[in-house]
């Protein structure tokens, strides 16, 4: 008897905790600044060196909306990460030499209202010369990919707070 009100304690404490976690999960989304909304769209990546001019940001806001611009959306790691049309080729193929992608918080490529935490410049792993990247706490430095999962030779800097 006494083991199972101890397991009940646990499991409402654990419960507990987990609401919590929520609310300052939801809490921080709902202050993050990178986040897209009606005065602050997602825009496209401008930094990849590409021939893709800067399109209508208001249709730039979600995942879906890029899918149907032609983009390549994939749940990777902890977010949806969207590449321009035709970088994904290079970027599999390694020949991209340098690449940026539009994160988006969630695990559904194919969401029409997720919130965009920013972009994430990515430079394949010959050429990455030990830069910082400023913009990535808390570590302030670039992530080799391969670290954490992601099968191409490449670092990335986070634009945004990641959680890598």
């Amino acid at each position: 008897m006494l083991l199972t009100n101890l397991r009940r304690y646990r499991l409402a404490a654990l419960a507990v905790v987990v609401v919590i976690a929520l609310g300052v999960a939801a809490l921080f989304t709902s202050l993050n600044p990178w986040r897209a909304n009606a005065t602050n769209p997602a825009k496209p990546a401008t930094e990849t060196g590409g021939n893709r001019q800067e399109a209508d940001v208001r249709t730039q806001s979600s995942p879906a909306a890029l899918h149907a611009e032609g983009w390549d959306c994939l749940y990777v790691v902890h977010a949806v990460h969207c590449a321009e049309p035709g970088a994904l080729a290079t970027i599999t193929s390694g020949t991209a030499e340098k690449f940026t992608v539009l994160v988006f918080d969630t695990m559904d490529p194919e969401s029409s209202d997720a919130p965009f935490l920013g972009k994430e410049v990515n430079i394949r792993a010959d050429l990455f010369q030990g830069q910082p990247c400023p913009t990535d706490p808390p570590t302030r430095e670039y992530t080799y990919l391969p670290d954490i999962g992601v099968p191409f030779e490449y670092y990335g800097c986070h634009k945004f707070d990641s959680p890598l």
